[in-house]
């Protein structure tokens, strides 16, 4: 019998990839899909803690309620994915992809988020404590109610982004930032 973790592996190394397969519940941890066409793959309440998903594509994918505690995601296509309480504490998401994404109620403690694309992103409510969003494009997003205690956004590209009542203690923040973002 075929476990969930080899049949993705298989299905990952296919010319279409795990495109819109299903996965979810599946324990993972530490699986390594780099590269792998994961578009619209449901990974909902999986175990993905410590897995190496470097520059694959999850596209679409949804990951609600996913455990990717210290997750390699560097350089990941997550363009419109759903990681909606998704468990981050820790992840490296290098320069990840993460424009127009669902990440309400998302655990992102202590994340490396340096140089990710947030664009349009929903972080509403989300714990961001510590991370590092160095260099992170932030524009329009929806940071409404997000704790961003002692979170670092030197540098952050904050045009237009709602921080409607966002913890900001200990924060680092761009100076000119009030007057680029929308709410604050």
């Amino acid at each position: 019998m075929t476990t969930d973790r080899q049949r993705l592996i298989d299905l990952a190394r296919k010319e279409k990839g795990a495109s819109g397969q299903d996965f979810r519940w599946a324990e993972l941890v530490e699986i390594d899909l780099r590269q792998a066409d994961l578009r619209g793959i449901n990974l909902m309440y999986a175990n993905l803690k410590r897995a190496s998903l470097l520059n694959a594509n999850l596209k679409e994918a949804n990951l609600q309620f996913a455990d990717l505690r210290g997750a390699f995601l560097k350089y990941t296509n997550l363009y419109k994915a759903s990681l909606m309480i998704a468990d981050l504490e820790g992840a490296w998401l290098y320069k990840a992809n993460m424009e127009a994404s669902n990440l309400e109620a998302a655990d992102l403690t202590s994340a490396n988020m340096e140089g990710v694309l947030l664009k349009g992103a929903d972080l509403r409510t989300s714990n961001l404590k510590k991370a590092n969003l160095q260099y992170a494009d932030l524009r329009d997003a929806f940071i409404i109610h997000a704790d961003l205690s002692g979170a670092d956004l030197s540098n952050a590209i904050l045009n237009g982004a709602d921080f409607s009542d966002a913890i900001l203690e200990g924060t680092i923040l761009p100076p000119d930032w009030k007057s680029k973002v929308s709410k604050y």
